[in-house]
């Protein structure tokens, strides 16, 4: 149960329910304590290769809950990554709930390596053929078809761009903070 809620609430991106799924896994951990078997969770983990995922979900619902000690034996500290959390936080408590957040860039920035960022986000972007052809009711041999492609890529970059300005821009003030007094001499 704790690994499908951590799947789902990683998966689905902001859809407005993050905090809802933070605290669902939060009850979930705090009802269940001290019946979880956390070898096996953590086998299944990495069994499916999703260990950053999960530890770092239940940190930020550890952490919600208020207790972020009493399961601090469980998750691994190494194997959380931080910006994931971070932007987990950001998802939850945003009060800009026309900021949508893709659950597959999710995915990819908890991707180990570039590699499989880059598959990752190639398949949400420009789906197989497939897929395309179930999506919009096109068949593959229409010269339609290839224009969902164009449409897709318009849709998306309409439906993500404000989140996507907001991280960079957020991404850029983080690197070059702006200071009140400039710092250089003429």
């Amino acid at each position: 149960m704790i690994i499908h809620l951590c799947l789902h609430l990683f998966s689905s991106g902001n859809t407005g329910n993050t905090l809802r799924g933070i605290c669902d896994i939060a009850e979930t951990l705090n009802f269940y304590s001290v019946e979880l078997d956390w070898n096996l969770i953590q086998k299944q983990a990495e069994k499916y290769n999703i260990t950053k995922e999960l530890n770092s979900i239940i940190y930020v619902a550890q952490q919600f809950y208020g207790k972020p000690d009493e399961f601090s034996g469980v998750i691994n500290p190494k194997k959380v990554d931080f910006f994931l959390v971070s932007m987990i936080k950001k998802m939850a408590f945003s009060h800009d709930k026309a900021i949508t957040f893709p659950g597959s860039l999710l995915k990819a920035m908890a991707a180990e390596s570039f590699s499989k960022k880059y598959e990752i986000l190639k398949n949400k972007i420009f789906p197989d053929r497939n897929t395309m052809s179930m999506l919009n009711s096109t068949p593959i041999n229409s010269i339609n078809f290839y224009f969902s492609y164009l449409l897709r890529f318009i849709y998306l970059s309409n439906r993500y761009s404000k989140f996507l300005f907001i991280t960079l821009f957020n991404t850029i003030r983080q690197i070059y903070p702006l200071n009140s007094r400039s710092s250089r001499k003429i």
